[in-house]
C-alpha cells in the first residue's frame, strides 16, 4: 500500500497554502524498526520498509539475506555475524520432525537477526511459526533471469513486516531469525524451487525441484559463502540410526493400505539412509525387513520406553529359549550377566514395550540373585497348573480330567484385553483418520479429525499395534472402533512411576553436558558419525581425552554408546 501524498492528507493547509510544520521523527538507530504509523481508514498499521545496509548488496543487485557485519569487531557484532550450516542434500534426520532431505540451506544467526529479500519479488505465502510447525514467507522472485519460488523459514512472525500480496524490494527487511517448527537453534533456512514450492516435497525421493540456493545465488552473483564466519561441509553418512517414539508398524508401501510387515515398540532401533523419505514416511530396515514408516515414528535420540505394571504377571516362571543378555533397562541398557539357556526365571510384574520386554529375578547356582530386563522372544511361560476338580458328593467313580492341550500361539489379528488400557484417553495425530468396525481392514465407520478425543476400551490387536476406541462427536451419536496407535497419542499419566532405589550406590563418575547439537563420533574430528547428541544430554566422561587440530577430543559415553566428541561443544 502506498502513502498518501501530504496534501491529500491535509486538505485545509494545502488549500490555504499554509505550510504545516510537524515535529521532526526521531533519528533511529541502525537496524531499528520505524514507529507503525495507522493511516486513516486502516485497521492495520503500516510499517514503512527497512533496507538493509548497502554493504550487503551484490554488483548484481542482489542482497545476502543476513548482515554479515563486515568489518565490525568481533565485542561490537550485535549478530555475530552468519555461520553456514546444514546445507541442500540428503542427511540423518536431526531432530524430531526434521526432514532427510535437506531441501535448502541452513545460515545460523542470534535469534531476531534481521531477514532480507535476496532479490525482489511479489509474496506468495506466508504461515507464523509455532514450536510444532514452521515459520515461512514465500516470494516469487526473477534471479538471472530466470523465475524462482525463494523460501525464508523458521521466523515465528511471519506476517511482522510483508503480507501476502506485497510487493518486495531487493534488499527489504521481509522477517527476523527464529527457530520455530523442527529446529535445533535459531537460524534461516533458505530455499529455491523451480517450480511451486513444496510441490514434490512429499512423493518424490530426492526433490529435484528443491535447488542448492548457494549455487544458485553464487551463479548470479552473490556469494554467501564468503562473507560467512565458518562453513559447515559434512561428509554425507551412509547409513542412519533411529529409535521408536512409540508403538507403529512397518508396511511394505509408503501409504496406509499396504500390507503390514512389522510392529515396532518404543525403544526400539531402525536402520535408514540419507533422504529415504517418501510421502511423510521413512524407508526403515527393522529385524531384517524393510518398509515404511510414518516419519514423526522415530527420532535420531534414544527413547527409553516408559514402565508399566502387568497385571497376573508377578511370580510368573519362565525359562529362557537362547543364550541372552539380561540388561539393567530394556532394549539398550547395560548387560548385567548372560542367562544361559534353560535358565529359570521369575517375573516381576513390571514391563516396556506393551510387554515385549519383561523384568525378571534370576538366581544362579552360585551368586547372589541379578533382578535385570530380557526380551519377552527368549521366555518361554511354564505352563499353568490345571484346577483340581472338585470331589462330587456321592462319586461312583472320580472321573480324570482331561489333559490340558497346549496353547496354541495367538495369532496376530487375536483379540486380547490389555487391562491397563482401559479408559486411557488419547488424541488423534493426522486428519480423516479412519475408525474402522474391525483391524486393520474392516469397513470405514466414521473419519476421525485431527485433535479428536477418543478413549480405550482395553481391548488390542495386532500385538497392540491397534486398540478399540471409543469416539464421541461434539454432534451425534458415540462410535466404538478400531484405529491405528501409530497415529494416537496418549494423555500423559498424572502419577509418575517411583524408581526402584538402588541396592548399591554407584560411584559417581564425571559428566558433562552437550552446548549444541553435535555428532558422537567413532574416533575423534573424522570418525564415522555414531548419533547425534542432543543439545544439553549429559554425558559420561572415560577419562581419555586426545589433542587433534589444537582441540580436545573427550571420550564420552551416552545411552550406552561410546565415542568421541570436541571438548569445545561439553560444559
Amino acid at each position: 500500500m502506498a502513502l498518501l501524498s501530504r496534501a491529500a492528507r491535509f486538505p485545509l493547509a494545502a488549500a490555504l497554502g499554509v505550510a504545516l510544520v510537524l515535529p521532526a521523527a526521531p533519528a533511529l538507530a541502525a537496524g531499528t524498526q520505524p514507529t507503525a504509523v495507522v493511516q486513516e481508514g486502516e485497521t492495520q498499521p503500516f510499517k514503512a520498509p527497512i533496507m538493509a545496509p548497502s554493504s550487503l548488496k551484490s554488483a548484481s543487485g542482489l542482497y545476502l539475506p543476513l548482515d554479515p557485519e563486515s568489518g565490525v569487531a568481533a565485542a561490537k557484532k550485535k549478530w555475530g555475524g552468519y555461520r553456514l550450516t546444514s546445507p541442500r542434500g540428503a542427511r540423518c534426520m536431526p531432530t524430531v520432525g526434521a526432514t532427510t532431505e535437506h531441501l535448502g540451506q541452513d545460515i545460523a544467526t542470534k535469534s531476531g537477526a534481521p531477514i532480507y529479500a535476496v532479490a525482489a519479488g511479489k509474496v506468495l505465502r506466508t504461515k507464523d511459526g509455532t514450536s510444532a510447525n514452521s515459520g515461512y514467507i514465500v516470494i516469487q522472485s526473477t534471479i538471472a533471469g530466470k523465475s524462482y519460488q525463494v523460501a525464508y523459514i523458521h521466523m515465528w512472525d511471519a506476517d511482522a513486516f510483508v503480507k501476502v500480496g506485497d510487493t518486495v524490494k531487493a534488499g527489504q527487511q521481509i522477517s527476523t531469525v527464529g527457530s520455530s517448527g523442527p529446529s535445533t537453534g535459531p537460524h534461516l533456512h533458505l530455499e529455491v524451487w523451480t517450480g511451486s514450492w513444496m510441490a514434490q516435497q512429499l512423493n518424490v525421493m530426492g526433490t529435484p525441484a528443491a535447488l542448492d540456493p548457494i549455487a544458485v545465488l553464487a551463479a548470479a552473483g552473490l556469494n554467501i559463502t564468503a562473507k560467512a564466519s565458518s562453513v559447515y561441509r559434512p561428509a554425507t553418512p551412509s547409513s542412519c540410526t533411529y529409535y521408536a517414539r512409540g508403538t507403529g508398524v512397518i508396511r511394505a508401501g509408503a501409504n496406509d493400505t499396504s500390507a503390514v510387515l512389522a510392529t515396532f515398540a518404543a525403544g526400539d532401533t531402525v536402520a535408514s539412509t540419507p533422504g529415504a523419505m517418501m510421502n511423510s514416511r521413512l524407508r526403515v530396515t527393522y529385524k531384517g525387513k524393510t518398509g515404511y514408516a510414518a516419519w514423526g515414528s522415530f527420532s535420531p535420540f534414544y527413547v527409553a520406553p516408559a514402565i508399566s505394571t502387568q497385571a497376573g504377571l508377578a511370580g510368573r516362571v519362565s525359562t529362557v529359549t537362547s543364550n541372552v543378555n539380561l540388561r539393567a533397562s530394556a532394549v539398550s541398557g547395560a548387560v548385567r550377566t548372560v542367562l544361559p539357556k534353560n535358565a529359570s526365571v521369575t517375573a516381576t510384574g513390571r514391563v516396556v514395550s506393551g510387554g515385549t520386554w519383561r523384568e525378571v529375578k534370576y538366581t544362579p547356582a552360585q551368586g547372589a540373585a541379578l533382578t535385570g530386563w530380557v526380551s519377552a522372544a527368549y521366555l518361554k511361560d511354564a505352563p499353568t497348573a490345571p484346577a483340581k476338580p472338585a470331589t462330587p458328593a456321592t462319586p461312583a467313580k472320580p472321573t480324570t480330567p482331561a489333559k490340558p492341550s497346549t496353547p496354541s500361539t495367538p495369532s496376530a489379528n487375536a483379540i486380547t484385553t490389555q487391562a491397563s488400557l482401559k479408559g486411557k484417553a488419547s488424541t488423534t495425530t493426522v486428519a480423516k483418520l479412519k475408525l474402522r468396525a474391525s483391524a486393520p481392514s474392516g469397513a470405514v465407520r466414521v473419519l476421525l479429525p485431527q485433535g479428536a478425543k477418543v478413549v480405550a476400551t482395553g481391548r488390542i490387536t495386532q500385538k497392540g499395534a491397534w486398540r478399540e476406541v471409543k469416539y464421541t462427536p461434539a454432534k451425534g451419536t458415540a462410535q466404538t472402533g478400531w484405529v491405528s496407535v501409530s497415529y494416537l497419542k496418549d494423555a500423559s499419566s498424572s502419577v509418575a512411576s517411583k524408581p526402584t532405589a538402588p541396592a548399591v550406590k554407584p560411584a559417581a563418575k564425571k559428566t558433562k553436558k552437550t552446548t549444541a547439537n553435535v555428532w558422537l563420533r567413532a574416533a575423534p574430528k573424522t570418525g564415522k558419525g555414531i548419533v547425534v547428541m542432543k543439545k544439553g544430554s549429559t554425558v559420561t566422561l572415560s577419562g581419555t581425552t586426545k589433542k587433534v587440530g589444537g582441540a580436545t577430543w573427550y571420550k564420552v559415553t551416552l545411552g550406552g554408546r561410546t565415542g568421541w566428541t570436541s571438548g569445545a561443544y561439553l560444559r
